[in-house]
């Protein structure tokens, strides 16, 4: 069996390869580095390091976001690709999810998780019980308190103002995005986490249009 995870959905994206449910291959980078040219790029480069080609994928798993407009199009664009010439299905998880999975996973954990991610112009994409919801910054300070722990991509002045709440935040850095590798021990840990899709349903998951629609609507 080989895994391969894509997520691209916040400032980091990254790529996984599972051969039998053991990391064999993965790669982040910053938003700084084009993310259609990294993906293709790092794919390539992990399966050939590990004498294998597209054609030997047997999984696909995705992040389909919310979060970063672009990076969860090209993502989603690759995997679409990938599923219709093996004709496989794709696995598809929000990136709250992510997180959400990821701080349960915390051995360090101090308060009630709770994901949140930058959707710009003072909105955080949130969960609230299955839903996925958009924030203001004021919602969001409203119902910080001190017994939660924030997951998640945020602006530097904002967790300032959280923290006056006595919000408490993971100091490691790669719990507040979401981790390519997480989403195969996701996978298989819990599949029911999931969403199976043809490459045909699979889309990126989107609450605030993007600023060029935003603008077009202003301007209508």
């Amino acid at each position: 069996m080989i895994f391969l995870g894509l997520t691209a959905s916040t400032d980091r994206g990254g790529l996984v390869l599972f051969k039998d449910q053991k990391i064999i291959y993965e790669k982040s980078w910053t938003r700084e580095t084009q993310q259609s040219e990294a993906l293709t790029f790092f794919l390539d480069k992990g399966l050939r390091k590990n004498k294998l080609t597209v054609k030997d994928i047997t999984t696909l798993a995705l992040d389909i976001g919310p979060g970063s407009f672009t990076g969860c199009r090209i993502a989603a664009n690759i995997s679409k690709t990938i599923a219709q010439e093996l004709n496989l299905p794709v696995f598809t998880v929000s990136s709250l999810d992510i997180l959400l999975f990821q701080s349960e996973e915390s051995k360090k954990l101090t308060g009630s998780p709770w994901p949140l991610i930058d959707a710009q112009k003072s909105l955080f994409y949130s969960k609230e019980g299955s839903q996925i919801k958009l924030y203001s910054r004021e919602e969001v300070l409203e119902k910080a308190n001190g017994s939660m722990e924030i997951f998640g991509v945020l602006p530097e002045d904002f967790k300032k103002a959280l923290k006056m709440k006595k919000v408490k935040f993971p100091s490691r850095n790669k719990a507040h995005f979401p981790q390519p590798s997480t989403l195969g021990h996701m996978f298989f840990r819990n599949p029911q986490l999931f969403s199976e899709q043809s490459w045909m349903e699979v889309e990126p998951l989107y609450i605030r249009a993007p600023d060029a629609v935003e603008k077009l609507r202003i301007k209508n």
